[in-house]
């Protein structure tokens, strides 16, 4: 089995919009990909209140659960939530700059919708539920700003390692393994269409 989370922007308000649907196209509508993880920056576009489930025929029905919410609505919220988001991580380096470049990605994206197929991740994990339990602790702790619960639930399930540093770019270079490891369970990495940063 796969072990990765896609980033989805689309013309359809549905979960997994990937899934036996001709019209999607994986270069105009996987905006990012991650091995392994749900990146910490994607978990900042969405709310609680986002997630969705939905049940799929296959035999036996399959019902999964994922965040979904309007574009707009999602890079507004990752927006007012920068400034959080830098505060509460500020001992680890930029996380502002990673915060913009995917905003930036995004903004070369065109559909509607946004969300997460993130089924493959959940599924490496001994108890899924327990896992979709984490996550919507996450966002809910990210929805009141509860800087004590945010951030090691979003470190839990983005990967990042919190005694490394968040480098830029420029810093990439000269950075340990762990701080390009770092890199990506921030931000992710392209997929059918490459990133700025890949």
């Amino acid at each position: 089995m796969s072990n990765r989370a896609y980033l989805t922007v689309t013309p359809w308000a549905r979960i997994y919009p990937s899934f036996g649907d001709l019209a999607y196209q994986a270069d105009a509508h996987t905006a990012l990909a991650s091995a392994g993880c749900v990146p910490l920056t994607w978990l900042a576009l969405f709310s609680s209140a986002d997630l969705t489930s939905q049940t799929f025929p296959r035999k036996p029905p399959v019902t999964v659960e994922a965040p979904l919410a309007p574009t707009a609505d999602a890079v507004a919220r990752l927006r007012a939530r920068r400034a959080w988001l830098q505060a509460l991580f500020t001992d680890r380096g930029p996380i502002g700059y990673h915060i913009d470049l995917l905003l930036a990605h995004l903004a070369t994206y065109d559909g509607a919708w946004i969300s997460i197929e993130l089924e493959e991740i959940a599924a490496l994990h001994r108890d899924a539920a327990a896992w979709h339990q984490q996550l919507r602790a996450a966002l809910t702790a990210l929805d009141r700003e509860d800087a004590d619960a945010a951030r090691p639930l979003l470190a839990e399930i983005s990967t990042v390692m919190l005694d490394r540093r968040f480098v830029t770019l420029a810093d990439a270079p000269a950075a340990t393994r762990e701080e390009q490891w770092n890199f990506f369970r921030l931000l992710g990495e392209g997929w059918a269409r490459a990133a700025a940063w890949d």
